[in-house]
């Protein structure tokens, strides 16, 4: 199976992120955009990466 995400850039990411609010933006399979802003994310897993995010409603 091969990697999408390299597992050092990963943790270079989340050890920049700086606390606060969060907001994911991606794009459904109908093309439609798509987002929420979570009021919490947390780091669950480096290998396969994996990241908890919690919205406020």
């Amino acid at each position: 199976m091969e990697r999408l995400i390299d597992p050092r850039a990963f943790r270079e990411v989340l050890g920049a992120f700086a606390s606060g609010i969060t907001v994911v933006a991606a794009v459904g399979e109908d093309g439609r955009p798509a987002g929420l802003a979570s009021a919490s994310y947390h780091t669950t897993a480096h290998d396969p990466p994996q990241v908890l995010l919690c919205g406020g409603r």
